[in-house]
């Protein structure tokens, strides 16, 4: 078994802050035809926001919110002409975006490591 990694998850090449956001500036104009998914992007705040990471977290969330349905749902994906492209509501990035929201309030349990 090899030992657990003592660095954190950011390595001293980060990727560019624009990499963070489904649609970097250079991604949507290089790509006119590029999607975000919303439940990768949804889990990705949900990992960033575990980890400390509220910042980018919460500008993960607001893309979310800002791309949502007329009547509020959270579409499957959004296209590079900033419109939901798929089918909506999905729970499952609702379920994430909730569990996101949680994770920055209070943290969410954690299940102790066995012994």
């Amino acid at each position: 078994m090899r030992p657990a990694p003592t660095t954190s998850l950011r390595s001293p090449r980060s990727p560019p802050a624009d990499a963070l956001t489904p649609f970097g500036a250079a991604t949507a104009r290089a790509r006119p035809g590029a999607v975000a998914w919303t439940p990768e992007t949804a889990l990705l705040a949900l990992a960033l926001a575990g980890n400390g990471d509220h910042e980018d977290a919460d500008r993960l969330l607001t893309f979310l919110d800002s791309y949502r349905t007329p009547l509020g749902s959270l579409p499957e994906k959004v296209d590079s002409e900033a419109t939901p492209a798929s089918v909506a509501p999905l729970a499952w990035t609702s379920s994430l975006v909730l569990l996101t929201l949680a994770e920055l309030e209070d943290g969410l349990p954690v299940v102790p490591a066995a012994h």
